[in-house]
């Protein structure tokens, strides 16, 4: 089942804009939707459980996470057209949304989504950060 249903692009794309951009082929709207879902797993994956979120429906998914993939598919289906025809906020948005999943991915940002975990219930992929103080000499 997708990720995404008809009623996630009504608040960020009118019905007859999408239908033009894809010319009424849904089948190039769904590849889009697969080719985003990849984008957004490649920056996850590092941290939660990419199977398990993209396996929520309805209002057990994260709606930051719809609205970051619903730009991203937009992006897409426009690029589709020529580079030069994005709607300059179609490209602010999906830069946006490419930010965003850096930051979740460097740890900067911990939206709340399912984790991995391993059999004893303990998060696997928790980042380490190493350091110390500045080192100090004594002599003078």
């Amino acid at each position: 089942m997708a990720f995404l249903t008809d009623v996630d692009y009504k608040t960020r794309i009118k019905d007859n804009i999408l239908a033009d951009i894809i010319n009424n082929d849904t089948s190039i709207q769904a590849e889009a939707e697969l080719t985003a879902q990849a984008e957004m797993e490649s920056y996850l994956n590092m941290r939660f459980d990419v199977a398990a979120i993209f396996s929520q429906t309805d209002t057990a998914r994260n709606h930051n996470l719809v609205m970051i993939m619903v730009d991203i598919v937009i992006y897409h289906i426009y690029s589709r057209i020529a580079s030069n025809q994005i709607p300059e906020h179609r490209q602010n948005r999906y830069d946006d949304a490419k930010r965003w999943l850096e930051w979740v991915s460097q740890g900067k940002l911990s939206p709340d989504l399912p984790k991995v975990l391993d059999s004893e219930g303990q998060d696997t992929k928790t980042p380490i950060t190493y350091g110390s103080e500045k080192k100090r000499n004594p002599y003078y």
